[in-house]
């Protein structure tokens, strides 16, 4: 349609630097784990939450609480 005005769009070059960035999260050794959880128990991980004192998101918890059971239930090789 701009020919018809006589106008051209300018082309616009893409600067490599600006391309590479991507979006999302950034890279990290890492896997998603997806769960459901009984309302009864996602009602005690928010209390505890609340309980904290930075009030980490859901998955944060989780992560904290799964590090906690983890050192807790360690086997110790005597």
């Amino acid at each position: 349609m701009s020919e018809l005005y006589g106008t051209k769009k300018p082309k616009i070059k893409k600067i490599d630097c600006l391309m590479e960035k991507k979006r999302g999260r950034p890279s990290k050794d890492s896997e998603a784990v997806n769960l459901r959880l009984p309302r009864e128990l996602l009602e005690v991980l928010d209390d505890r939450r609340r309980a904290e004192p930075d009030l980490p998101t859901r998955p944060e918890m989780i992560r904290r609480a799964l590090v906690q059971w983890f050192e807790l239930t360690q086997t110790r090789e005597d």
